[in-house]
């Protein structure tokens, strides 16, 4: 792990890094911005997409590697706890566990959120838009929420 000495030393590299590659991807599509519906919407044919479903594929694995490494420090851990049977465990509930389900609500967010929208961007860039009114709906309605569903979540 890294201590916390090297992460204050390069935390200003963590917020600085994600928020440049998101302000390039930002003024990079400005030419291909254009009126859908009541929206604006990046009319590019593909590569508009690509970073938001890169960003569901890492999340999604950052989600399964936190779960996994927590419930090994657990496990090991608690080689030390059973050793000393005077601690009692308040908690039902242990820490992987907790920490594997506010991860599963997290990443539902995102499925509920973006996957729809994706789906709708693509079949659109394919050139077909005989998409059902509904679905349009649905996946436009699901994208603004994502601020809602993380708001639930946390």
């Amino acid at each position: 792990g890294w201590s916390d000495r090297k992460i204050m030393r390069i935390r200003k590299w963590l917020f600085a890094c994600p928020i440049t590659v998101g302000l390039a991807f930002a003024f990079a599509g400005i030419p291909f911005y254009g009126m859908l519906f009541l929206w604006c919407n990046n009319s590019a044919a593909w590569w508009p997409d690509i970073p938001v479903a890169i960003a569901i594929v890492v999340t999604t694995f950052t989600m399964v590697s936190t779960c996994w490494d927590v419930y090994k420090t657990e496990k090991t851990s608690q080689q030390y706890t059973r050793r000393n049977s005077t601690l009692s465990t308040t908690s039902t509930l242990s820490t992987s566990s907790l920490v594997f389900w506010q991860s599963m609500w997290y990443l539902l967010s995102f499925y509920l959120t973006w996957p729809p929208y994706l789906a709708l961007q693509y079949i659109w860039a394919s050139g077909s838009y005989n998409v059902s009114y509904s679905f349009v709906i649905i996946a436009t309605t699901m994208v603004p929420l994502q601020g809602f569903w993380n708001c639930v979540v946390f």
